[in-house]
C-alpha cells in the first residue's frame, strides 16, 4: 500500500503532468459559477412571510367576491376574522394585464384594517392612497406623481399620488388603491363593463382563524374556491422550475468526469507499462495511476468549486440588485457541484475498479495490442442506448434535451477514434498540415478533447435553442385563435353593455358587417360536438354568405350545396353525417364534408352547419359570439379608445393580433452562453499543453532557419480540423434527435436560424480568439541559443 501511495505522490507531481487538470477546474469552476448562483436564488422566510401573508401565519384565500357590493363583503369579512384575530386584515385586488404585454400582469389591490408597510410596501415618493380614485404605484411601473393609469386599466381615472417599492420584490408592477376604492367603482355594471375586474379577497391571519373563514366560504356553494397557504420554509425560487434549469450541472459534471477519464485512458495505459516495466506489479501499478488520477480529479473539482462559489459570492450583489431576491453568501452542501461530488466519485471509483482487477489479468496469448473495447467504449454505448431509449420512451420536451446531452457525451468518449478517422484519410496538404497530421496520428488526446469541445458547443446549445422556439412558436400559435385579420370579436353578457359596445363598433369605428355566431344545443341545452369524446364545439351560421365572411374565403359548391342539403362542414377529418351529445349519443345529419377552414376559427370550431340544420334535427342555437368583418387597420387600432371613451373595457372586443406575445426568456439564452463559455474553457485546457511543447519545437527549428510560422500554422490545421468535425457531428446529432423527439411529441420542430447563427457566430467569434493566440504564441517562440 506505502509503495502504491508513493508511487501516485510521484506521479500526481507537477513534473509529472498535472497541466491536464487546468482544463477540468475551467470547466467546473464555469457550470458551479452559472448553476450554483441560479439555484442559490432564494427568498429568505422573511421575505415570503411578508410578500406571501404580510406578517402572519397564514393567509386565506377566499376566491372572488360574488356581491353587489364590495365593502360590504370586506366589512362583514373582517369582522369575522377578528373575532377569533385582531390583528387580521383583508385585501381586495384583482391582476390586469398589462399594456403592450400581453403575457405579463399588474397586481391591483386595497388593504383594510393594515397597511401596505405590512407586505413590504413603503413610500418613496409623494404619500400613500387615502381617498377613492388616488393610486400609488410600483416604481417598476415606470409612472411618476400626478399622472394616470393607461385608459381602460380601472373603469375611472386614478391619479398616481404616491410611488412605493419592495425590497423583497424589485421588479413587482403593482397598483396601491384607497380603501373603498372597488366600492366606488359601482358594482354590477362595472362587473359587466370591465369582465376582468374580478375582484378577489384574502385575509391574512393566524392559522386557525384561516382555517375557519376557509371553511365557512367553500360551504356557502357560491363559486368560490377557498384555500390557506402558509409559509413553513425558504425555498429556491427555481424550485418548481423544469429540469432543465435545475439539474444541468449534475448531468455536465457526469459528462465532463466521463469525458476526462476516458480521454486520459491511453495516457494511464502507458504509465502503467511504465511501471511494470520497472518491476511494479500489474494491480498495485494501475492502483498507484488510477489514485494519482483520482486525487487530480478531486482535488481540481473542490478547487474549482471554491472558486466557482466565490466567483458566484461576487456576482450574488447585481443578481440581488437585479432580480429583488438574495443569494445565500455561504456555500450549502446542497449545492450542484457538492450534490454531485458524491455521483463523480462513485464514477471515478469503478472505473478504477474495472481498470484495476483488467490489469491484473494475463494477457490472451498472441496479442500484443490493447484491447479495442474498452471501459470508455463501454461507457459510449451505454450512454447512447440511454439516449436512444430516452427518445423511445413517454417524455417531454426536457426529455428530448436529456438525449441529446446523452448522445453529445457519447460521440465525446470515441472521439479519439473519430480524430484516428479523419487524420487516416489522406489529402493533399502543405507540409505543415502533414506534420499536424503526423502528430495527431502519435498523440490524438488534444485534438480529441478540441473534437469535444466542439460537440458540447453545437449540440446541446443547438438542441436548447430548438426546444426553446418550438415551445414559443407552440405557445404563440395556441395563442392566435379566433378571430382572422380584418374581423372583431366580441362575446355577449348583459344586454345594455351589448348594446353600447354595438354602438362603438358601428358609430364610432364603421365596423363591416355583423354576424352572430351560435352554439350548437339539443333539445336539453346540451352542447352538441363533432367527436365522440364530446370535444370540438359546432358553430351555426345564418347561411352561406355569413361563413364566406368569417373564413374570409370563397365556399365552394361541393360544401354549400351539404350545408344547404342541413349537413356539416368539418374542419378536420370527416365526422360522418351526425353531431354528438353529451351523453354520446348521435344526432344524425342530411350530409358532411370536410375542408380545411380558417386555422383560427378552426381551434375554437370544429365544423360548421347552418341553422336550419340544428333546428330540423331538434337542436336549437344559442348566441356563443358576435363578429364584426371589413375593418381595416386604421379601424382596429380605434377600436380600445373608443371603448374607453365610452367607459368600456378595452378588452371586451378581441380584435386581430398579428405580433406573438412570447419569446425566448433570458434564462434559456443564459444557459446556451454557459455552454459557450464551457466549450472555450475545455478548447483552452486542451491547447495549453500542446503550446507549450511546440514553442519548444518551434524555437529549435527557428534555429535551424526554418520559420517560426510553419509550426503555427501546423498547430492550426490540427486545431481547425477538428473543431469543423465537432461542430459537423454535433449539428447532425441535435438537429437529428430533437427533430425526431418533437415529432414523437407532436410538434413541429422550428429551428430558430437568427438566434442559432447568433450564438454560432458568437462562439465563433471565442474560439477563434482562442486558437490565434495559441497560434501567435507558437509563432512568437523565442529562439535557443
Amino acid at each position: 500500500m506505502r509503495l502504491v501511495v508513493r508511487t501516485a505522490r510521484r506521479l500526481a507531481r507537477p513534473r509529472g503532468g498535472l497541466a491536464w487538470l487546468v482544463p477540468v477546474v475551467a470547466v467546473v469552476a464555469v457550470i458551479v459559477l452559472l448553476h450554483s448562483v441560479v439555484e442559490r436564488i432564494t427568498m429568505p422566510l422573511e421575505g415570503r412571510l411578508t410578500t406571501e401573508t404580510a406578517g402572519r401565519e397564514a393567509a386565506a384565500l377566499l376566491g372572488a367576491v360574488s356581491i353587489d357590493t364590495p365593502g360590504e363583503d370586506v366589512a362583514a369579512t373582517l369582522a369575522s376574522a377578528r373575532t377569533s384575530d385582531p390583528a387580521a386584515c383583508v385585501e381586495l385586488g384583482t391582476l390586469m394585464p398589462r399594456p403592450g404585454r400581453a403575457t405579463e400582469t399588474i397586481a391591483a389591490f386595497e388593504l383594510h384594517g393594515c397597511g401596505a408597510g405590512d407586505l413590504g410596501w413603503r413610500v418613496t415618493d409623494g404619500r400613500s392612497p387615502t381617498e377613492p380614485g388616488e393610486i400609488a404605484v410600483s416604481r417598476a411601473m415606470g409612472l411618476g406623481l400626478g399622472e394616470s393609469l393607461p385608459d381602460g386599466m380601472l373603469p375611472r381615472r386614478a391619479q398616481i399620488v404616491g410611488i412605493v417599492e419592495n425590497h423583497w420584490v424589485r421588479d413587482g408592477h403593482v397598483v396601491l388603491l384607497a380603501p373603498g376604492t372597488w366600492d366606488a367603482f359601482g358594482w354590477p355594471e362595472v362587473a359587466a363593463r370591465y369582465p376582468r375586474l374580478t375582484a378577489t379577497m384574502v385575509v391574512y391571519s393566524d392559522l386557525l382563524t384561516a382555517e375557519t373563514l376557509a371553511r365557512s366560504t367553500s360551504s356557502q356553494d357560491d363559486g368560490r374556491e377557498a384555500q390557506v397557504h402558509t409559509v413553513v420554509e425558504t425555498a429556491s425560487v427555481t424550485a418548481g422550475s423544469p429540469l432543465v434549469y435545475r439539474y444541468p450541472a449534475t448531468v455536465l459534471l457526469l459528462v465532463v468526469t466521463a469525458l476526462v477519464l476516458g480521454l486520459r485512458a491511453p495516457v494511464r495505459r502507458r504509465r502503467v507499462g511504465l511501471l511494470v516495466g520497472q518491476g511494479m506489479r500489474p494491480r498495485p501499478a494501475a492502483a498507484a495511476v488510477h489514485l494519482a488520477d483520482a486525487v487530480g480529479i478531486t482535488a481540481a473539482v473542490v478547487l474549482a468549486s471554491v472558486l466557482g462559489a466565490g466567483l458566484g459570492v461576487i456576482a450574488s450583489p447585481i443578481v440581488t440588485r437585479v432580480l429583488g431576491h438574495d443569494v445565500p453568501v455561504l456555500v450549502a452542501p446542497g449545492e450542484p457541484a457538492m450534490r454531485s461530488a458524491g455521483v463523480v466519485v462513485a464514477l471515478v471509483a469503478l472505473v478504477a475498479l474495472v481498470d484495476i482487477r483488467g490489469a491484473g489479468r494475463a494477457p490472451r496469448p498472441a496479442r500484443t495490442e490493447p484491447p479495442r473495447t474498452t471501459a470508455r467504449h463501454l461507457g459510449a454505448i451505454i450512454l447512447a442506448g440511454l439516449a436512444v431509449l430516452v427518445l423511445l420512451t413517454p417524455m417531454d420536451l426536457v426529455g428530448v434535451l436529456f438525449a441529446v446531452i446523452l448522445g453529445t457525451a457519447a460521440l465525446g468518449l470515441v472521439a479519439p477514434e473519430i480524430v484516428r478517422v479523419l487524420v487516416s484519410r489522406p489529402w493533399s496538404a502543405p507540409s505543415a498540415a502533414r506534420l499536424a497530421l503526423r502528430r495527431v496520428r502519435r498523440t490524438r488526446g488534444p485534438a480529441a478533447i478540441v473534437l469535444a469541445s466542439s460537440l458540447v458547443a453545437v449540440a446541446p446549445a443547438t438542441a436548447l435553442l430548438t426546444l426553446v422556439a418550438t415551445q414559443v412558436d407552440a405557445d404563440n400559435a395556441a395563442a392566435r385563435t379566433a378571430p382572422s385579420q380584418g374581423q372583431v370579436l366580441y362575446y355577449p353578457g348583459d344586454a345594455r353593455v351589448d348594446a353600447m359596445v354595438d354602438d362603438v363598433l358601428r358609430n364610432d369605428v364603421g365596423a363591416g358587417r355583423r354576424i352572430v355566431v351560435h352554439v350548437a344545443f339539443d333539445a336539453d341545452s346540451g352542447v352538441l360536438t363533432g367527436t365522440d369524446d364530446a370535444l370540438g364545439p359546432v358553430a351555426v351560421l345564418e347561411s352561406v354568405e355569413d361563413l364566406e365572411l368569417l373564413l374570409a374565403t370563397q365556399v365552394d359548391a361541393d360544401a354549400r350545396s351539404v350545408l344547404e342539403a342541413g349537413g356539416v362542414l368539418w374542419g378536420g377529418p370527416d365526422r360522418g353525417p351526425r353531431l354528438v351529445r353529451e351523453d354520446r349519443s348521435t344526432v344524425p345529419l342530411a350530409a358532411s364534408i370536410a375542408r380545411h377552414v380558417d386555422e383560427r376559427w378552426a381551434r375554437d370550431y370544429e365544423g360548421f352547419v347552418l341553422t336550419g340544420a340544428v333546428t330540423s334535427a331538434g337542436g336549437s342555437a344559442g348566441e356563443g359570439s358576435i363578429v364584426y368583418t371589413g375593418l381595416d387597420a386604421h379601424a382596429q387600432a380605434r377600436i380600445p379608445q373608443a371603448l374607453s371613451d365610452a367607459g368600456l373595457d378595452q378588452n371586451l372586443v378581441r380584435t386581430y393580433r398579428p405580433d406573438d406575445p412570447y419569446s425566448m426568456e433570458p434564462a434559456a439564452a443564459a444557459i446556451v452562453t454557459g455552454i459557450a463559455l464551457l466549450a472555450v474553457a475545455l478548447l483552452v485546457g486542451a491547447a495549453r499543453g500542446r503550446v507549450a511543447s511546440l514553442r519548444s519545437q518551434a524555437s529549435s527549428l527557428s534555429a535551424l532557419g526554418v520559420p517560426r510560422t510553419w509550426v503555427a500554422t501546423s498547430l492550426a490545421s490540427e486545431i481547425v480540423v477538428a473543431l469543423m468535425a465537432g461542430a459537423v457531428l454535433g449539428t447532425l446529432l441535435s438537429v437529428g434527435a430533437t427533430l425526431a423527439g418533437l415529432a414523437r411529441l407532436g410538434f413541429d420542430g422550428v429551428v430558430p436560424v437568427v438566434p442559432l447563427l447568433a450564438y454560432l457566430v458568437g462562439t465563433g467569434v471565442l474560439v477563434a480568439g482562442v486558437v490565434v493566440v495559441a497560434v501567435r504564441q507558437v509563432g512568437t517562440a523565442p529562439v535557443e541559443n
